[in-house]
């Protein structure tokens, strides 16, 4: 096994390279990211004011975007940013994957008082999540494909449903692996996340098994929108 001397990731982990410095590619894109100087953070301030602008011109009856928290301190701070200081009105869209603790719920439940937000809270039956971390497991080794699934499906869906253009992620994670420079401004794809989000595999990937029985209905939440759509 090898680790990153820098951060002791090991080199198994998603989307991760290390050099033959031995360091990995996410502290490289950590160290470009804080060599921006603020006149670059500035630029990029002023291309998302410009989408943001785009968005209060052109939208007067609908969610100004859809954004997806989980209930953390990045979930928090990148609403208070979209309520507060742009004034847009963003509809919240979390996926449930049964795994939170009870001060999880409490600070998830909380974003729709703390900003006066509407907030659809989605996720699988607890059965078939258990059905799915099994599956998981003896397909890719990863029992928490459901998660990553959920997570890059179903706000999706909902922005679709209610033809609300414009989603606001709080992090992305082939940016901060060092697949990309701190300058690059890559693209959500249907194929990124069918790729790297969901290692290759689909929901019908997991329906129709001898043993273990899920429906094509247990698995709408992680159907993702045509391209027409």
């Amino acid at each position: 096994m090898i680790y990153c001397k820098k951060c002791v990731y090991p080199i198994i982990s998603v989307n991760l390279e290390i050099g033959e410095d031995g360091i990995c590619s996410s502290c490289k894109t950590f160290d470009q990211f804080n060599s921006l100087t603020d006149d670059k953070w500035k630029e990029r301030k002023k291309k998302f004011e410009i989408i943001v602008e785009q968005i209060k011109k052109n939208n007067r009856s609908n969610y100004d975007c859809v954004i997806p928290v989980s209930g953390g301190k990045d979930s928090y701070y990148q609403t208070h940013k979209i309520v507060s200081d742009y004034k847009l009105k963003p509809l919240l869209v979390t996926y449930h994957g049964n795994n939170y603790l009870p001060e999880g719920d409490l600070n998830r439940d909380n974003m729709r008082k703390v900003f006066n937000a509407d907030h659809i809270v989605w996720g699988p039956s607890v059965e078939v999540l258990k059905k799915l971390n099994i599956l998981g497991f003896e397909k890719m080794g990863d029992m928490n494909w459901h998660a990553h699934c959920g997570i890059f499906t179903s706000p999706i869906i909902i922005a679709v449903k209610f033809n609300v253009p414009f989603v606001i992620w709080g992090e992305i994670p082939w940016d901060i692996s060092g697949m990309y420079k701190a300058n690059d401004f890559p693209e959500f794809s249907a194929r990124v996340r069918h790729e790297h989000g969901l290692r290759g595999y689909e929901w019908n990937d997991f329906i129709d098994n001898s043993e273990i029985k899920i429906s094509e209905k247990d698995m709408i939440w992680a159907k993702y929108p045509s391209d027409e759509e």
